[in-house]
């Protein structure tokens, strides 16, 4: 479901993303230590519950809040548990983090004060 939807992932690059998703990579550096404040914007868009896929285990469903989305040692995939699911997060191994949807991208561009100037370029946080 996942990839027909959204692509082939991996650190920070896509293969087959449908032309009608829109998404923009940016570099974690941005991203406060705590990354609580999507779970709100994801819980105030009715997302309360999510699907996150991780590349060493199981995917299941879990509480918004519950969430972690960093990069832990596995790349980890975020998205609604509907087949129609309107947003995604994806965080890689290459200090990156992708939110798809509009809606998604349009809230983290507002919350993040600088989230333009860290469009992802590459890894190393000295590019930005």
């Amino acid at each position: 479901m996942f990839r027909s939807t959204w692509g082939t992932w991996y650190g920070g690059a896509v293969e087959g993303l449908p032309p009608e998703r829109r998404v923009v990579t940016i570099h974690t550096a941005v991203l406060p230590k705590s990354t609580e404040f999507i779970a709100r914007l994801l819980t105030a868009q009715g997302a309360s519950r999510i699907v996150e896929l991780r590349e060493f285990d199981d995917g299941f469903e879990l509480d918004a809040a519950d969430a972690n989305f960093d990069y832990t040692g596995a790349e980890g995939f975020w998205m609604n548990p509907s087949a129609a699911s309107t947003w995604m997060i994806y965080a890689s191994h290459e200090a990156s983090i992708t939110f798809g949807g509009q809606w998604l991208i349009e809230e983290m561009r507002r919350s993040l004060s600088e989230f333009d100037r860290y469009i992802y370029k590459g890894w190393h946080a000295g590019l930005y």
